[in-house]
């Protein structure tokens, strides 16, 4: 039988669409039982931590999750189907460092998610 954790950690080879967190919890009680709720969001926040899911913030303002890879990503979401694509790379480094010296702001982190349509969408 597969805990809840191993579940999470395995997703299925399916596309990355944004999955709230009752989703998950939803899919992992049809999957091996009914876990208990609590379990289900700190194995998320613990996979989110440790970047093997990656938070995403809907344009209606909910937060959901897709599965990632450890390191510093960013993501394209699909207005239209949902899918999620992650891409590395982050040219905002001279951005940043005019925006701290502006400001006087001491930058520690960002967030960049661009929202569009994917190719499949947008024929």
């Amino acid at each position: 039988m597969l805990s809840a954790h191993t579940t999470m950690a395995n997703p299925p080879p399916t596309p990355d669409t944004v999955r709230v967190a009752e989703q998950l919890y939803a899919d992992l009680g049809q999957a091996v039982g009914p876990p208990g709720r609590a379990t289900v969001y700190r194995t998320i926040e613990q996979l989110n931590a440790a970047g093997w899911l990656a938070r995403i913030h809907t344009q209606s303002g909910e937060a959901g999750y897709v599965p990632s890879l450890p390191g510093h990503l960013h993501h394209l979401i699909c207005t239209d189907c949902g899918v999620v694509i992650a891409f590395a790379g982050c040219a905002l480094d001279d951005l940043l460092a005019r925006l701290a010296s502006e400001t006087d702001f001491a930058i520690e982190g960002h967030l960049l998610q661009l929202y569009g349509r994917c190719a499949s969408c947008k024929k």
